[in-house]
This record gives structure tokens, sequence and C-alpha cells, in this order.
């Protein structure tokens, strides 16, 4: 997955589930919310893996502009 780090079978199985909600309730009310998770977050997640070195920059972002954040 990343350089330098290993997962276990049980990380990347399919159908795994994650609750936000302790972490919606430590938010509430800070005026900090959890981001949309759609295409231009993956982006700028993959980006900057790349730009770490972490990861080769994927074909379909070489050349392409960022998506406005």
């Amino acid at each position: 997955v990343l350089g330098g780090t290993s997962t276990g079978e049980q990380d990347v199985w399919d159908a795994n589930v994650y609750d936000d909600r302790n972490t919606r309730r430590a938010l509430e009310g800070s005026g900090l919310e959890r981001p949309a998770i759609d295409g231009a977050l993956l982006e700028r997640y993959a980006r900057h893996f790349a730009e770490q070195g972490w990861v080769r920059t994927p074909p379909a972002l070489s050349g392409r502009r960022r998506s406005p954040a």
C-alpha cells in the first residue's frame, strides 16, 4: 500500500465499515467538519502521497492541474 507500511488482511477486507460517530461528536460545535469523501478528496490524497514519495504518481494525474480545494 504505502512504502514502509504493512496492513493486515482484516484492514483491506471489502466489507469493513468504519464508524465515525465519535469523531463527529468530538467535532460538534468546533466549526470543523469532516470533508466529503469524493473524487476531489481522493485526488488530493493521491497527489500528496506521490509528492511525499510514498507512491508513484498515478498516470491519470500526470500532467493534470489540481482540483480546487
